[in-house]
């Protein structure tokens, strides 16, 4: 059974952002499997409110893939590492 081990988030930050559409907030969730560590990306498209005056954030799904050059001993903390990269390359 695969778990979700970190949740990074990304974006929506007006004081150090370069590129405006990182103003859209990512998340990646790393999940550990059998096989070593994955992720899946997701970014925020809206919010919905609800009774009692309720809001929830609404995700989409983007992509979900693993890190080719992880092994065995790589760590949660490389994977997030990796996951950051992924993040702040995407933007240029």
């Amino acid at each position: 059974m695969d778990v979700l081990v970190k949740t990074l988030l990304f974006g929506n930050s007006f004081l150090t952002v370069v590129n405006p559409a990182r103003l859209v907030p990512i998340k990646f969730e790393i999940y550990q499997s059998d096989q070593g560590f994955y992720h899946r990306i997701y970014k925020q498209v809206g919010i919905s409110g609800a009774n009692l005056g309720q809001v929830f954030q609404v995700w989409a799904f983007e992509e979900q893939k693993s890190w080719d050059k992880q092994t065995i001993v790589t760590t949660v903390e490389d994977y997030a590492s990796y996951c950051k990269v992924i993040y702040e390359s995407a933007g240029n």
